[in-house]
């Protein structure tokens, strides 16, 4: 089983590396959120990735960066990286509207591949779509991902934010549809505990 190591200011529970239709959640802030598009650039070395970006925060130069500090030894660091680009598939949503269409258009997809669903419900808090209509969207979408995670592994991020809470409805709503749920440390009820940091299982072999 591939592993990486753990990212720094998480504390992350097991994450079960299996492709039987279970999500996996993290809550993270924004302070946090460059270690994930670190953890794009490892998901990208591993083989092709979707990254559906809710919260304009996939930033290539960011995940180039990274992939440029990461390239293996004797290896040539700009061919590396753009080898890597160019199985990161990325696309960005600015309304529930359209990560509803980009989760449900990544089920036609002949080839399924992990997705990665960067600050999914950041586009799920304009509140002038009512909020009726934004729990139906969402609905569907969990629904979608679930179908996703039937052949590949799906990790969906929610960034908190106290400035912008999220509606509660909404965050029960997915977290109950998660099978593991991983929290900054920032976010961890038993966060002045000491806890024991696990790396962050990737996919089986």
């Amino acid at each position: 089983m591939n592993t990486l190591p753990a990212l720094p200011g998480f504390t992350l529970q097991a994450y079960p590396a299996r492709q039987d239709g279970s999500i996996s959640l993290l809550l993270h802030t924004r302070e946090q959120t460059p270690h994930l598009l670190e953890l794009a650039a490892y998901l990208g070395m591993r083989g092709s990735l979707l990254a559906l970006d809710g919260g304009n925060c996939f930033n290539i130069y960011t995940v180039a960066a990274a992939l440029y500090r990461l390239a293996p030894a004797g290896a040539g660091r700009h061919a590396f990286t753009q080898a890597v680009l160019q199985r990161i598939r990325a696309a960005r949503a600015f309304t529930c509207f359209q990560m509803a269409a980009l989760v449900h258009q990544a089920l036609t997809l002949t080839r399924r591949m992990p997705v990665l669903a960067l600050e999914f419900l950041t586009t799920f808090q304009d509140e002038n779509i009512p909020l009726r209509e934004r729990k139906r969207l969402l609905t569907i979408c969990l629904g979608d991902l679930k179908g996703l995670a039937q052949s590949a592994p799906v990790l969906a991020t929610v960034r908190a934010s106290s400035a912008q809470p999220l509606p509660a409805e909404l965050l029960n709503m997915t977290m109950e549809a998660a099978s593991e749920i991983w929290t900054g440390a920032a976010l961890s009820c038993n966060s002045e505990e000491a806890q024991p940091t696990r790396q962050l299982l990737l996919f089986g072999e």
